[in-house]
């Protein structure tokens, strides 16, 4: 919302909701998977948006009766998907100025990253959600398409499940090239997950172990322009020198 100038129309969000400072002095409903119906009533909205993730379809109605508003559900299961809840959302709240921007930089960094990385050797790449259990994010997952268009193969694209339980053995047969983690900040070497330290995988042989900022690779929003960049960076660090 703030990303398409619409802010000034929020009544409330969760309180995962910390991008950026000033979403965190809006009112709080509780968490994504918890709001609260009598805070959300209280507020009185025209509508309440949630993700595909907090709600199932047959919810719907069940929630929009008990909210006492209609409810918008946005869906992203890649970059392309990301872009369209942009998109929507701009035109729901009509601020198409500031939605074309953001769309625009998002469309920019993905041609970069295509460009840095046309014609250059795939490596193997396995994203760590957990570890404890091993999870981790397919192909058919945003997050798993951001390796894909990174210009690399992720081990776990063609599970179903956008974000499955791994078995250590599997990932021992599959043996990728580089591990992705979470981490803070920008692009960094990152200590290899504690389940993982006794594999025998190549990644961790070779070093190449990276920790990709989290807040930017695993919530659908505008910034995932930035935590495409930065997994194409760890993929392929000599097509974005220093």
């Amino acid at each position: 919302m703030f990303a398409v100038g619409a802010q000034d129309k929020l009544v409330g969000d969760t309180a995962f909701c910390d991008y950026p400072e000033a979403a965190k002095k809006i009112a709080h409903v509780g968490g994504p998977m918890t709001p609260s119906g009598e805070v959300i009533v209280a507020m009185r909205p025209d509508i309440v948006i949630m993700a595909d993730q907090t709600i199932t379809s047959s919810e719907v109605d069940q929630l929009s009766r008990k909210f006492h508003a209609p409810i918008y559900v946005t869906a992203a299961a890649s970059y392309a998907g990301t872009e369209k809840n942009i998109a929507a959302l701009g035109a729901l709240v009509g601020r198409p100025a500031q939605t074309k921007a953001t769309l625009d930089a998002m469309a920019h960094a993905r041609r970069l990253v295509q460009k840095a990385v046309a014609g250059k050797p795939k490596p193997k790449a396995f994203l760590v959600i957990w570890d404890k259990p091993l999870m981790t994010a397919s192909g058919a997952s945003f997050m798993g398409d951001l390796v894909r268009l990174a210009g690399g193969t992720n081990v776990a694209e063609k599970t179903p499940t956008p974000y499955p339980l791994y078995s250590p053995e599997s990932l021992v047969r599959d043996n990728p090239d580089i591990l992705l983690t979470g981490a803070d900040g920008t692009v960094t070497m990152h200590k290899t997950p504690a389940g993982l330290a006794r594999l025998q995988l190549r990644a961790i042989r070779a070093g190449r172990c990276f920790g990709v900022p989290a807040d930017w690779t695993n919530r659908p929003g505008p910034r995932l322009r930035w935590g495409l960049l930065e997994v194409a960076k760890a993929l392929h660090p000599e097509a974005f020198g220093k």
